[in-house]
């Protein structure tokens, strides 16, 4: 999809370049004839390079949408919690616009991080076989990220 968004921008921009063109050199050459014949000669490629550019700019849009989509990330991860968290620690003006909740991430989405990362770890031979079905059936069994971190801070706490 995004190859044919940038082979039309490439020939809508090449198409463009062209009827201005076109259009200039028509201009000049009838820049002595009376207005209605000027006019008339200009008119067509005025509107033409118009159209063309409101394509090129939907263009432009779907490539940024593409680019955006692919991209697939999401602003409000972990470290960007982090930061938000520190921020408020540190700062009146950060705690009363309220940082960590506006990059607070969804349970779900705590969730489906913390398996991605515990299978990138498997994946990546950081964890056995017998801890990876331990870890991920406490994240099946509708364990949330923010349990985990909690139930580990009193192990801590403890030791």
């Amino acid at each position: 999809m995004l190859g044919v968004l940038l082979v039309a921008l490439v020939v809508l921009t090449c198409l463009l370049v062209a009827v201005v063109a076109a259009g200039a050199l028509t201009a000049l050459a009838t820049l002595s004839a009376p207005l209605s014949v000027f006019l008339s000669a200009v008119v067509p490629y005025v509107a033409g390079a118009a159209i063309l550019g409101v394509l090129e700019v939907v263009v432009v849009v779907a490539i940024a949408w593409t680019l955006v989509k692919r991209a697939d990330f999401d602003v409000r991860g972990s470290r960007l919690e982090s930061l938000a968290d520190h921020a408020e620690r540190r700062s009146d003006l950060a705690r009363s616009l309220g940082l960590q909740s506006i990059v607070e991430r969804s349970p779900e989405r705590k969730r489906e991080d913390a398996l991605d990362t515990l299978k990138r770890r498997y994946a990546d031979g950081e964890i056995d076989d017998r801890e990876f079905e331990r870890r991920l059936g406490r994240l099946l069994d509708d364990e949330d990220v923010d349990s985990v971190r909690a139930r580990r801070e009193r192990a801590k706490l403890r030791e």
